[in-house]
């Protein structure tokens, strides 16, 4: 997809990356990371972390961000490439420029990507009067 994303809703949310990986994923891809992503926001914690010889610190993923400028061109790499240091698992669900919505799925490195379905779900049945 070549179209921007414009928001990310976190479905599920229980996944880290180790504090030096942080560092590696910021160096090979500073230049394909999109506008707003999560890697940028980790930056000062995982510096921390590597400075206090913790590196393989995991850090939560707190607010999973891949949006804005770039979103859409390097939306391959998050999946093919950055995902794979991921541990724990993640389901976020994307909407994209133009009204497309996507989800993606990351369980221990490994990303799936998946069709978006939204069901209603009743909550109590109304009784009609005659």
């Amino acid at each position: 997809m070549s179209m921007n994303i414009l928001d990310v809703d976190v479905v599920v949310s229980d996944a880290y990356i180790k504090a030096l990986d942080v560092l590696r994923i910021i160096k090979d891809y500073e230049n394909t990371l999109p506008e707003s992503n999560f890697i940028s926001n980790m930056k000062d914690d995982a510096m921390d972390f590597v400075l206090d010889s913790m590196p393989d610190f995991l850090i939560e993923i707190e607010n999973f961000e891949w949006c804005g400028n770039s979103s859409g061109y390097f939306y391959d790499k998050l999946v093919d490439e950055i995902s794979k240091f991921i541990v724990g698992n993640i389901e976020v669900v994307f909407h994209w420029e133009g009204g497309d919505i996507s989800g993606l799925q990351i369980k221990d490195g490994v990303a799936i990507t998946c069709d978006v379905e939204y069901k209603l779900v009743p909550l109590r049945a109304v009784e009609q009067e005659n």
